[in-house]
């Protein structure tokens, strides 16, 4: 198994949604908040590829890119944090919720086909 595609989606990722979501907290002139770099990014890739789609404009999608990239280089001032708890914070709870799905995926409730469809407990 080639490890060129996972490092193609982690390079999408970071252009197309983690860039524009410190993008848009920098314009906004808001302390950036990590929480919100990933939905702010995300709503802005939706975005910006609906736009692409509807005006049936292929470039325009890439170019909004370009623009939240040349966002970050305006001058606004020194990067800050914003106050809250910190990422070390939200690790018992993400371990946890991977543990229930964890246990949750490996009963009998979670199977699928050889094909690898999933099979609903009522068609048992």
């Amino acid at each position: 198994m080639s490890p060129l595609p996972l490092l193609a989606y982690l390079a999408f990722a970071a252009l197309a949604i983690v860039q524009p979501g410190l993008a848009v907290q920098r314009l906004s002139r808001t302390r950036l908040d990590p929480a919100l770099v990933i939905p702010l990014g995300t709503a802005w890739c939706a975005g910006t590829y609906w736009l692409a789609l509807v005006t049936d404009r292929a470039w325009l999608f890439p170019a909004l890119l370009a623009v939240a990239a040349l966002a970050l280089l305006v001058p606004a001032g020194p990067w800050k944090l914003a106050d809250g708890p910190s990422l070390r914070g939200a690790l018992p709870p993400f371990l946890a919720v991977l543990a229930l799905l964890a246990v949750a995926c490996s009963t009998r409730w979670c199977r699928s086909t050889p094909r690898s469809t999933w099979v609903s407990p009522a068609s048992w």
